[in-house]
């Protein structure tokens, strides 16, 4: 009894999200390092994820890194629903028309400044919307 006890915390520790924080599940964590991969263009077994900072109570920052790249995602839970957000480097891409690779992330405080193609933006949030 105590080994199927011990084999079965073993297999659930196993199985559980390759990243932890506020709002992360396995679902969640999988569609995390999904869209990451496409857009760093690095295989999912090559990324490594991390919970950085609650930016509001229910805005909660995550990174993930991989083939010498790396991008922003942002969860926003309410009620216990949560859903990924836009995040800063996908609009200052389209504000500053500048691609995402020559784009430079700054966190101060609970503002990201966005530098790119000579422009600079900052960026909050107002009730889990980027503005």
């Amino acid at each position: 009894m105590k080994k199927l006890l011990l084999v079965s915390l073993a297999v659930m520790a196993c199985s559980g999200p390759r990243v932890s924080g506020p709002g992360i599940n396995n679902r969640r964590a999988a569609s995390l390092f999904q869209d990451a991969s496409v857009e760093l263009q690095c295989p999912e077994s090559e990324l490594r994820g991390s919970y950085v900072q609650s930016i509001e109570d229910n805005l909660h920052a995550y990174t993930v890194e991989g083939c010498g790249k790396q991008t922003t995602a942002l969860l926003h839970c309410m009620a216990g629903l949560c859903k990924w957000r836009e995040t800063p480097e996908q609009k200052a891409a389209v504000d500053l028309q500048c691609p995402r690779e020559q784009l430079t992330r700054q966190l101060q405080g609970t503002r990201f400044v966005m530098s790119g193609c000579g422009q600079t933006r900052t960026y909050g949030f107002v009730r889990g919307h980027l503005v």
